[in-house]
């Protein structure tokens, strides 16, 4: 049931992105974050950095029915990171669930 396309728009999310102040992440990508040793600036610069080329695929959530997560892959600064995220069916704002180094 995984799909080989983005659910969601790439770009929305990195302009929701785009400054240290608000990065809308979940504490488990939060965490991931923190292992990866990245500030705040660092984290909007990898989003920043994403490209549709980096989309791995996009996959139904387990915990709320009809909500689809986005998944990429990078190699970033000497490490591979995996990142996902979702858009908030409450909020109508995306949020980061995962940001971690992928191995």
């Amino acid at each position: 049931m995984a799909r080989r396309v983005p659910t969601h728009d790439l770009e929305r999310l990195k302009a929701e992105c785009s400054s240290p102040g608000y990065l809308p992440f979940m504490d488990s990508a939060f965490d991931g974050r923190v292992a990866l040793g990245w500030s705040q600036e660092e984290t909007v610069e990898f989003i920043q950095s994403l490209s549709p080329d980096d989309f791995d695929i996009s996959k139904p959530g387990t915990k709320v029915a009809g909500v689809w997560h986005d998944y990429y892959r990078k190699d970033w600064k000497g490490k591979k990171v995996f990142f996902k995220f979702v858009l908030n069916p409450g909020a109508q704002r995306y949020a980061v669930t995962s940001c971690k180094e992928d191995r």
